[in-house]
């Protein structure tokens, strides 16, 4: 969900600052129900942005998880038209087209800490350098950046049918093959395992064995679990 405010220009995501002796989940509890008149339960941590403001100085900003809102709470929601001109729903692929820059690295980050159960520290929307190197991978393999990777597997999510072997499983997409129609993924499955999945892009379930899934080899996997979180 986004939310167009009254006061400043563009789209935004519900919330606002922290009041004095207030903690950030109480404050995004409060901020939740005064823009919206609803109160979701609002759950997990799942971004913390150190993001100063030349006006306003250091800013530190939290997203917490909201998860999806039930028929009720949609039915329920009145905005506080002092603040807020409407709302809209989104996927974060929009969602990131229609945000400002460091908004939109921030929800991806948010989605992406949502679906792997993750929770991590950015600076100004991006992951900070921790000292340490990722290795690349081979040619002709290169990571799919975060707000890329729900499109991906939204459309495994839709092409496989009962009886596949990936048919229910939590997958992230990781890689793409520059040289072929392959995606790699990583299945978030006691033990985890990686897959080169041949994605159709037909948006329906197809009939097994499509979407073609391989077992990647080990040198590749390696190299991937570097950037499976």
């Amino acid at each position: 969900m986004l939310v167009r405010p009254t006061y400043k220009t563009g789209w935004d995501i519900p919330g606002g600052y922290v009041e004095q002796d207030e903690s950030p989940l109480a404050a995004c509890r409060r901020e939740v129900n005064e823009e919206l008149g609803i109160t979701p339960p609002i759950g997990r941590l799942l971004v913390v942005d150190w993001a100063p403001h030349p006006n306003e100085g250091d800013k530190v900003l939290y997203i917490f998880d909201g998860d999806e809102l039930s028929p009720a709470d949609v039915a329920a929601i009145r905005l506080d038209h002092s603040e807020l001109a409407e709302y809209a729903f989104y996927s974060v692929e929009e969602a990131t087209s229609v945000l400002v820059p460091r908004l939109a690295r921030r929800l991806a980050a948010a989605a992406r800490a949502h679906r792997e159960r993750l929770t991590f520290f950015l600076e100004h929307g991006q992951e900070p350098d921790f000292g340490y190197q990722i290795p690349q991978l081979p040619a002709p393999w290169t990571v799919l950046p975060l707000e890329k990777r729900g499109m991906f597997e939204a459309e495994l999510g839709a092409e496989v049918s009962e009886g596949h072997p990936l048919f229910g499983m939590p997958v992230i997409a990781i890689a793409k093959c520059q040289a072929c129609d392959e995606v790699a993924f990583s299945v978030e499955h006691h033990p985890v395992r990686f897959v080169s999945v041949h994605l159709t892009w037909r948006r329906a379930a197809e009939r097994i064995p499509w979407p073609m899934t391989k077992e990647l080899s080990l040198p590749l996997a390696h190299s991937l679990a570097e950037h499976a979180h």
